[in-house]
């Protein structure tokens, strides 16, 4: 994980705002993904966050991401993982001054062993100065801004593997029984809650779409919830929380009990 990547300055300055974030001395553009090319995104986007260190060795532990990818595409039964790194950056990446021209994503590897990702305006092999070449540690800052600029939430923080495991474990027990409205019904909802019509919704960067899809469900929810609480009718262990002034907390502290709990549960059913 670089040091140099402030990502709470890229939130503010680029992310929040749905900006395209500049990188590589301004030579590239990364791109928000929008709406209508979430499909396609959502399908490879786990390339850019295989948790590598849970694979124990010392030797992938210390490889460099982008090394352990190159090793992943090696294998002939990983040859998905080339094809969707092809499509993340391509999806992702402008490069400045050729914005309507196709990138594309070229790979080398020099006699060190070390890896690099290329981007290009054309798709011969023969290297040409407009390249743009990065090595090992940029890329790993790239597929980051990446993450946190269109994944809601996302965090790189270190969690301990067991209290991952647990926090897992337990929220895909919790939704086992729960059936995650489609792309086509959460526009629907959107466009009830807000008067949107379904063109404006496509134009929305997909970080941007799944906050307002959130805030829609969070204001129906308290409207009920509050409008229950004043009747009296229904005793909640908590006062309702305002859906826009919420506490500041962790976003596992609500969890935190209910999986100790689920803990229990689990021990007394083996």
């Amino acid at each position: 994980m670089s040091d140099n990547l402030d990502i709470q300055f890229l939130m503010q300055k680029y992310i929040e705002l749905d900006k395209p974030i500049p990188f590589k001395e301004n030579r590239l553009l990364i791109l928000p993904v929008l709406i209508e090319e979430s499909f396609e995104f959502l399908q490879s986007i786990d390339v850019l966050d295989i948790d590598k260190d849970t694979h124990g060795t010392i030797e992938i532990i210390q490889m460099p991401y982008l090394s352990y990818l190159y090793n992943l595409i090696g294998e002939s039964d990983e040859y998905s993982i080339g094809l969707k790194l092809n499509a993340i950056l391509t999806l992702s990446i402008q490069i400045v001054g050729h914005e309507f021209e196709r990138v594309f994503i070229k790979s080398e590897i020099n006699e060190d062993g070390k890896c690099f990702i290329i981007f290009s305006n054309n798709d011969l092999d023969k290297p040409s100065p407009e390249d743009i070449k990065l090595n090992s540690r940029e890329f790993d800052e790239l597929r980051r801004i990446i993450m946190y600029q269109n994944i809601l939430n996302f965090s790189d923080k270190y969690i301990d593997p067991d209290l991952k495991k647990a926090f897992n474990d337990y929220w895909s027990f919790k939704n086992k029984n729960i059936s995650v409205p489609t792309l086509e019904k959460q526009i629907a909802i959107i466009q009830s809650v807000t008067g949107m019509n379904k063109t404006e919704i496509l134009c929305m960067t997909y970080r941007c779409f799944k906050i307002l899809f959130d805030t829609c469900v969070e204001q129906i929810d308290y409207k009920i919830n509050k409008s229950a609480e004043m009747s009296g009718q229904v005793e909640f262990k908590k006062s309702v929380e305002h859906w826009v002034y919420k506490t500041n907390k962790s976003m596992y502290a609500d969890a935190f009990q209910d999986v100790n709990s689920y803990k229990e549960t689990m021990k007394s059913v083996t």
